[in-house]
């Protein structure tokens, strides 16, 4: 799955950024800020070489709370144009 979801944030700097702090945000609401997986984030805003770790994180969390999390990111990313 990392691999998917790696491709979500190999964009320019700042939409990375601005995906991964809409990440957290969900992580926060989802997890709870000391989590680690709201932790990496944290981490990888201000660090693009700390995404592997956030990566490594989310597949290690357990199913439900995982698409929780994914699927409140999905909810507010833009959709194609059409």
């Amino acid at each position: 799955m990392s691999a998917n979801l790696l491709s979500l944030f190999e964009v320019a700097e700042p939409e990375r950024q601005s995906r991964l702090r809409e990440l957290r945000m969900a992580a926060l609401l989802l997890l709870g800020p000391e989590h680690t997986v709201t932790r990496a984030i944290g981490a990888a805003i201000a660090d693009p070489a700390a995404l592997d770790t956030v990566l490594v994180e989310l597949d290690a969390l357990e199913a439900l709370p995982r698409r929780r999390l994914l699927a409140t990111l999905a909810a507010v990313l833009p959709g194609p144009r059409r």
